[in-house]
């Protein structure tokens, strides 16, 4: 029974302060099962149970394990996932209700990111050079990528301290949000058009960019 299953997981990452069940790197590949439950349409009624499980397994870990843990889950997820519309549903199911969580969150969009373009980049900038360069209005770019890529960048950065820390960053945003906004027009019949202007038209208004 998977929802016995689940509630005994959650159950064994809360006791770990009285009676050490899994080790660390058991931990980290059960959180990345958890995870990945949610991608499963036949346990969407299960949602919140997963939600209290994976909650339970990020407070699992210590203060001085966590940095290191939650990477490590996250470059495995990115094995798991396909380059599509799951990749998007298997960040935004980590709820972002903590600090865990979010930082969670934030390290699976990057990682994914750094994944969708073979890993040619590896670091915060590389990655916004290679989105910044993207020519949208060019007929032939596949407006569905843009689309996941917008989104995962928003994930990696809205659950960030890094725009706070390093302005450079914030500004390169900015920048790959005006061209999504303002590079495609309202005449653009692409698939995905709108829905790469919208979102971006959305996010620029929160940076008090445009």
């Amino acid at each position: 029974n998977i929802r016995a299953w689940i509630k005994y997981v959650a159950a064994c990452f809360q006791v770990r302060h009285t009676y050490s069940i899994f080790s660390i790197s058991e931990a980290e590949d059960l959180l990345g099962v958890i995870i990945c439950l949610f991608l499963d349409r036949q346990l969407l009624g299960l949602s919140v149970i997963l939600n209290e499980c994976m909650l339970s397994a990020t407070s699992f870990f210590t203060d001085n394990e966590w940095s290191t843990s939650c990477e490590e889950v996250a470059k495995s997820l990115t094995c798991r996932v396909p380059k599509d519309m799951n990749c998007l549903r298997t960040v935004e199911c980590i709820a972002g209700v903590d600090a865990r969580s979010k930082h969670l969150r934030s390290a699976v969009a990057f990682q994914i990111l750094i994944n969708c373009f073979d890993n040619k980049a590896t670091d915060a900038e590389e990655i916004l050079r290679l989105l910044i360069s993207i020519n949208v209005k060019d007929k032939s770019c596949d407006l569905f990528k843009v689309y996941i890529y917008l989104v995962l960048t928003e994930n990696w950065l809205l659950s960030n301290p890094i725009l706070e820390d390093k302005p450079v960053i914030y500004e390169m945003w900015g920048v790959y949000l005006r061209n999504c906004s303002c590079q495609i027009t309202s005449m653009d019949l692409r698939s995905y058009a709108s829905k790469v202007r919208s979102k971006a038209s959305y996010l620029l208004q929160g940076t008090g960019n445009n």
